[in-house]
């Protein structure tokens, strides 16, 4: 994925991304136009495949600054984390065992 297009985007819908960040085995495994829809979903709060709990917390960290986790697969059976951090300086998109 081209990162300079990722950090073209800015806030969209309900969530500022900051500096959007893709480890390298992310960028190696997730399809290119799929990380880009992915990342549009949370930015818009579609968390993608995340428990109900999961849920409700990143719904209350939209209003307290608080670190907001979607769970996403890529149509290879690639899973990935889009994590945003507190203070909205950045967004990374990892695997889940890059954590």
């Amino acid at each position: 994925m081209d990162v300079n297009a990722m950090n073209s985007i800015d806030e969209i819908g309900l969530l500022p991304m900051g500096r959007i960040l893709v480890t390298e085995a992310a960028n190696s495994r997730i399809p290119p136009e799929e990380m880009l829809m992915a990342i549009l979903k949370h930015g818009r709060g579609e968390w993608g495949d995340i428990s109900d709990e999961d849920r409700a917390a990143n719904s209350v960290a939209l209003n307290r600054s608080l670190r907001v986790v979607s769970q996403c697969r890529a149509s290879n059976g690639t899973r990935f984390w889009i994590i945003t951090e507190h203070d909205r300086s950045h967004t990374t998109i990892l695997l889940p065992n890059e954590y």
